[in-house]
């Protein structure tokens, strides 16, 4: 098994896959994966498959599942 995905922090809510946004806006972003508090999440930039998308690394606590729409 990956020891990235058995290093997830006991009361994190997310899991690889998931879609989420900033608690204060932002994108909506898809959880690549979880390491420890670090949530790593990855977002296309203006909607174009011609652009690479963005990532970044975040602690669990900034965000919140993302609302459908």
């Amino acid at each position: 098994m990956d020891p990235e995905v058995t290093a997830v922090v006991e009361g994190n809510p997310f899991k690889a896959g998931d879609i989420v946004r900033l608690r204060s806006g932002g994108p909506s972003m898809t959880v690549m994966k979880i390491v420890g508090w670090d949530t790593y999440c990855t977002w296309w930039v203006q909607h174009s498959m011609h652009n690479p998308p963005a990532s970044t690394v975040l602690p669990f606590q900034v965000l919140e599942p993302a609302k459908a729409s």
